[in-house]
């Protein structure tokens, strides 16, 4: 490069009519930026996300080293092409997933080997998680992640009435009274059927019973960490991962994942980089994205981990609704990971318990741990949820939500244009593009003006630094009425076709 630039011009190009740029020197030009020109069509997906993906390989394989800074947006928009609302978007995706830091007035940099300090991880705010709309008659629905109950309804008033003349005094004693760490021997076995169910044959004394998932997540990451420790996840992710790594004190990374889940290149090169010590994922049915890992990626990911020395968490609270279940990862690495599974979605929240199982050599702290952070969950709703599992039960409960949400999801492709569900490989939630210049804080506030709530998608972001991810999670079971859920979808195709460039009208509700 010729050691003076002054005086160069640029071609007309429709970002920049010529301008002369100011004198700078060779020097600076090598430490604060590279001249880098992706080639996008090595990578699948919208422009702005083959960006992103072109920046972490990139940065994985050295082509960006840590400290860089990339090419200014109107440069690069100019050589590839494209518009500069791309590359904005796509700087901010790579940013969103860790790989990116920006300053303001200085530029975009790649990021240095130390793992973001991040304070932003945290749950949504209560307005935000409110089930209060579940009880409007006025208001569909669209923004908790629950299951229908209305399947459960009928075996569950049968079970109360035999369990209330249950004659036995010495089982009604036992659930009168606070049971051992890890759960009642019956109430392990039940837990380990349900685990079976997901295709990990485990020994029950290896189980440990927790108030719900959540309760188990917070005491395995309180097991498997330490303040200050990083721990890794997929970019966009379920808010109560953020929320625990926020109440324990731990650093977050982010993993850029597409259609089949997080993508292993990304996971490795975060891995060297950020050295993460446990890995947190949901493989089957994701939340909020829905994507399901298959069989061949999940190899891939414990391998990874394997060589990098990471701990799995693996949070299988929806792999109920596969028909034929990919393999678990605790399947894969027993020794490594620690299975989080519940009733809460198969049953309904008020049947809401807990399993997890990890190493052996763990259970005896995962155990101490549920109970310093939720003691335990009352003994009447492990007995219930428990014979609730049973198969004259569970079978025509399996049957019945995986042809719901199947229905569901078709409805859904039909009123929104997104892809058919896989029979089989559906779920409940959606997650919906929205146009590009829409703005998902305006179309969430439309839509609530309509009549129907949907979940802000600032929550899921696992970094909290750019504008929200450009989606809508819809959570089509959230409801038991199905034409209301109907109701809302079209009310959101509506909001969609409107131009993202004019203001979205308020409806008369």
């Amino acid at each position: 490069m010729h050691p003076s630039i002054a005086g160069h011009t640029r071609p007309d190009n429709g970002y920049n009519r010529r301008k002369t740029l100011p004198h700078i020197s060779v020097n600076a030009i090598i430490v604060t930026m590279t001249i880098w020109t992706p080639d996008l069509s090595a990578h699948q997906g919208p422009l702005y996300q083959r960006l992103a993906q072109a920046i972490t390989a990139a940065v994985a394989d050295g082509t960006l080293p840590p400290g860089c800074r990339l090419p200014a947006q109107r440069d690069l928009a100019w050589r590839l092409g494209v518009t500069v609302g791309t590359i904005t978007r796509g700087y901010g995706e790579a940013r969103r997933l860790g790989v990116l830091s920006g300053e303001v007035g200085r530029g975009t940099f790649v990021r240095g080997e130390a793992a973001p300090d991040l304070d932003a991880p945290h749950m949504p705010p209560a307005d935000q998680i409110s089930v209060a709309s579940q009880y409007a008659e006025s208001v569909i629905d669209l923004s908790f992640n629950v299951t229908p109950a209305s399947p459960v309804r009928g075996p569950f008033t049968e079970l109360l009435r035999r369990t209330a003349q249950q004659s036995d005094p010495r089982q009604i004693d036992q659930l009168l009274h606070y049971l051992p760490d890890g759960g009642a021997l019956a109430h392990r076995q039940a837990g380990a059927a349900w685990m079976a169910r997901a295709g990990l044959d485990v020994d029950p004394a290896e189980v440990v019973v927790a108030n719900g998932v959540q309760n188990a997540l917070t005491a395995t990451l309180a097991t498997l960490a330490n303040p200050g420790d990083t721990i890794a996840c997929e970019a966009t992710t379920y808010p109560g991962v953020l929320g625990v790594a926020r109440l324990l004190h731990l650093k977050v990374v982010s993993i850029e994942t597409n259609q089949h889940g997080l993508c292993p290149r990304a996971l490795d090169a975060l891995a060297r980089r950020f050295h993460p010590k446990v890995l947190v994922t949901i493989p089957s049915f994701h939340n909020p994205t829905a994507s399901y890992m298959p069989a061949e990626r999940r190899e891939e990911v414990v391998a990874l981990c394997r060589r990098h020395g990471m701990m799995i968490v693996e949070d299988d609270i929806y792999g109920f609704l596969a028909e034929r279940p990919a393999p678990p990862l605790a399947r894969l690495a027993p020794d490594i990971t620690v299975f989080l599974t519940g009733t809460a979605k198969v049953m309904s929240g008020g049947l809401r318990v807990g399993f997890l199982r990890g190493p052996s050599g763990l259970t005896s702290r995962l155990a101490t741990n549920v109970r310093l952070s939720g003691w335990m969950a009352p003994p009447i709703g492990i007995e219930l949820a428990a014979r609730m599992l049973e198969p004259a039960n569970l079978e025509p409960l399996l049957h019945w939500h995986r042809q719901e949400a199947l229905t569901r999801q078709r409805m859904a492709s039909d009123i929104l244009g997104t892809p058919p569900p896989v029979p089989g490989r559906a779920c409940y939630h959606l997650w919906l593009p929205v146009p590009e210049g829409a703005q998902p804080g305006r179309l969430i506030g439309a839509l609530r003006r309509r009549g129907v709530t949907v979940t802000d998608p600032h929550v899921f972001d696992a970094r909290g630094l750019e504008p929200p991810p450009p989606y809508l999670r819809l959570c089509l079971g959230a409801t038991d009425n199905r034409e209301a859920v109907r109701q809302g979808l079209e009310k959101v195709a509506d909001a969609l076709a409107l131009d993202p460039a004019d203001p979205l009208p308020a409806a008369v509700i």
